[in-house]
């Protein structure tokens, strides 16, 4: 089975395809829009596309999930670092309470080896609600540098940015940097000065990026669980 593309960047595609259509109607002279609207066309474009990149990552979790659930997956097939964040994920409040309290017996009690936390331990189990979207995505759908490596890194993808260099043989941590600079900026501060053209080549630099991470975790699934549970 070679490549499909995931859902979820089919469904970006449309988005990013239909903003930019958006964009460049506003951007022709002969459809009337002034300097100042043509602007604001712009800037919302490049903030829903922000938006979309979030959905992207969303829903590709989501979806893996359920492909490996809906195919009736053990444990051992799915990634190690992801049944790992499970463990981190689902301890670190008791953890907290018991540096902050102290109170040995509530965390020993939480810690019995029979507990439903160390379920993700038993290979031969199925996956069933060990590890859901908590662990996986959480709190790091907002697309920053950071929080694209640690969702990765959950599957089992240690740097999927310096991945995408070695892929691709480009800079694309400066160029989505460059993108959620302008985001950041809208949402922010005063919004710069956009033109059609770089609404384009934003889109397109987010495009292509998300075309490396798509094929990076399609080559990181198929080969350490089954392509059977990629998510297309």
């Amino acid at each position: 089975m070679s490549y499909k593309k995931s859902r979820s960047r089919i469904t970006f595609e449309q988005s990013a395809d239909a903003l930019l259509r958006l964009s460049r109607f506003a951007s022709l002279k002969r459809n009337g829009f002034s300097y100042d609207h043509q602007n604001l066309v712009f800037q919302s474009a490049i903030f829903r596309a922000c938006a979309a990149i979030e959905e992207y990552l969303k829903t590709f979790s989501e979806d893996l999930l359920f492909s490996f659930k809906s195919q009736g997956a053990k444990l051992c097939d799915v990634p190690s670092n992801l049944r790992a964040s499970s463990l981190l994920i689902r301890q670190t409040a008791d953890f907290k309470k018991y540096i902050i309290l102290g109170d040995e017996g509530a965390l020993l009690k939480r810690l019995q080896p029979s507990s439903g936390i160390f379920s993700v331990c038993r290979d031969n189990d199925s996956l069933v609600n060990q590890i859901g979207l908590n662990e996986l995505l959480g709190t790091k759908k907002y697309p920053s540098i950071k929080n694209i490596k640690v969702v990765y890194n959950r599957l089992g993808i240690a740097d999927i940015m310096q991945a995408a260099h070695k892929r691709g043989k480009k800079d694309y941590t400066g160029r989505l940097e460059s993108f959620l600079s302008v985001r950041e900026a809208i949402s922010h501060q005063l919004p710069p000065p956009l033109t059609f053209q770089d609404v384009k080549r934003h889109f397109a630099n987010i495009a292509e990026l998300l075309n490396q991470f798509d094929r990076i975790a399609f080559s990181h699934i198929a080969r350490v669980s089954d392509k059977k549970y990629w998510p297309s």
